[in-house]
């Protein structure tokens, strides 16, 4: 996290995400999805599901790779 610029941590948009040079995947928040789902597109995963209005708060096991 020390790596990123700031624009990067505070300004990006999950819908504008491109694949990490690492080939790593790319968890985020900060964009709700309104669904309520979890939004996955294979490089990447939106876990924002929207707590702050009215859906679930989703849980993330970084080592697992797994979501609830």
């Amino acid at each position: 996290m020390n790596d990123q610029p700031d624009w990067l941590l505070y300004w990006e948009f999950f819908d504008q995400l491109k694949p990490h040079k690492s080939g790593k995947k790319i968890i985020c928040g900060h964009t709700p999805q309104r669904s309520g789902d979890i939004k996955d597109i294979g490089f990447g995963v939106c876990i924002d599901t929207g707590p702050a209005m009215g859906g679930w708060l989703t849980c993330l096991d970084a080592n697992l790779g797994k979501y609830r």
